[in-house]
């Protein structure tokens, strides 16, 4: 079995005090197959486009928050 490798870029996107964007793209080689149904020997590489939304409540809503701030 050939070990699974994989490069992501991301970035941050700052929307509002608190809101962010966070796209990325991943690129796979030797992808794990566990979780599909069916392995599939001809799947060598792979491709994950996708995206996460970061909400921090305190600096959304403008409350002081926990800790130190630089």
């Amino acid at each position: 079995a050939q070990t699974e490798n994989w490069v992501e870029v991301s970035y941050s996107l700052a929307l509002a005090p608190g809101l962010s964007f966070q796209p990325f793209i991943q690129y796979f080689t030797n992808p794990d197959q566990a979780a599909a149904a069916v392995y599939n020997p001809k799947v060598k590489d792979s491709f994950v486009v996708g995206f996460a939304t970061v909400v921090v409540l305190n600096g959304l809503l403008g409350l002081p928050g926990l800790g130190h701030s630089n």
